[in-house]
């Protein structure tokens, strides 16, 4: 009996149809719309993947320009690094991000923005579940309820830590080329996809760690730290701009601009963080059910809850709960 051959140990998608390349990725990533600049002209699609453990490894080329409306990512994080080309971030008040031949990108899942590819850009992807880049910040910062920084979504790869993402990405590359020719899977267990991530934790504490850092806490303004009490101590009430900004004795302008200076927040934002954290930390210590969790917290609203909760976190409140009785852990200051 003849042996059957091997197929392919993970799809490759090539054609020169942008609708038949817009439905496959939304199908890979999440429902987006893709518009060429100068219609089917040099398009040539080409979109390689495969599983790893935290997420999926891609390679993508579009070979003409396009323009990518996906809203927000939803549920994963997105290390995008250009082996040609780049690609351009811009949100509603204008320019976010660029990628380039020293720059890669990594894309959180709550931000809304629009990306424009060059012409012949092939980038090597990684799409990383929320859940577990959040699990690895807070074992790097010792705190299960804190959020990555709010920072542009770039990574110089001329730094140390960018330099190791670089070089760790080009293997990962090299690995998915060797699965292919060898037709086996090479990546459904790679340790390198989680190295990466590592090393992108440690990036991020690279170059925000002084102000993430609590031996090294920034300086606040007294009617700041008012406020910020003010808010501690009414978690469960209804609070509003006009209230805080009684609290820190100044016009709602100024507590504005004094949460953008030294928070790099809003009020309201921060006051639904620290709602989100205290619940987390409730969950995390057992205490149900979850509505009971989010009331208490002034937040009324389950299905809201849920949401904004998921959107932080990676994970839905009731998973939290679920998995803090099925195994009871300690749980760090925040």
């Amino acid at each position: 009996m003849q042996a059957q051959a091997k197929g392919p140990p993970f799809p490759i998608l090539r054609c020169r149809d942008p609708d038949g390349a817009r439905d496959a990725l939304s199908r890979a990533y999440k429902p987006h719309e893709m518009t060429c600049a100068h219609g089917a002209r040099g398009f040539d699609f080409l979109h390689m993947t495969a599983q790893i453990p935290q997420g999926s490894f891609n390679i993508l080329r579009y070979g003409a320009e396009v323009q990518i409306s996906p809203g927000t990512l939803g549920d994963f994080y997105m290390l995008e690094l250009p082996l040609s080309g780049g690609v351009a971030l811009s949100g509603e008040r204008g320019p976010i991000a660029r990628s380039g031949p020293d720059t890669a990108l990594f894309i959180p899942p709550g931000l809304r923005f629009t990306s424009v590819w060059a012409p012949g850009c092939v980038q090597i992807m990684l799409k990383l579940r929320s859940a577990e880049v959040l699990a690895r910040w807070h074992s790097a910062v010792g705190d299960a309820t804190a959020c990555l920084p709010q920072a542009p979504p770039e990574i110089d790869l001329t730094t140390p830590q960018g330099w190791r993402i670089r070089q760790m990405m080009a293997l990962l590359k090299t690995e998915a080329e060797r699965a292919v020719s060898g037709q086996v899977d090479l990546l459904s267990a790679t340790p390198l996809a989680g190295a990466v991530l590592d090393t992108v934790i440690a990036y991020l504490r690279d170059i925000h760690g002084p102000t993430l850092d609590p031996r090294h806490p920034k300086v606040l303004p007294a009617r700041l730290k008012r406020c910020l009490a003010v808010i501690e101590d009414g978690l469960g009430r209804d609070l509003s701009v006009g209230m805080l900004a009684a609290a820190a004795g100044g016009s709602e302008r100024s507590l504005f601009d004094l949460f953008a200076a030294f928070l790099d927040t809003t009020p309201m934002a921060h006051v639904q963080d620290r709602r989100l954290a205290h619940a987390r930390r409730k969950l995390l210590s057992g205490d149900g059910p979850v509505a009971q969790v989010a009331a208490a917290i002034g937040l009324h609203h389950p299905g809201r809850f849920s949401q904004a909760y998921f959107r932080k976190y990676g994970e839905k409140p009731s998973e939290t709960l679920a998995a803090a009785i099925r195994k009871p852990h300690a749980l760090s200051a925040g």
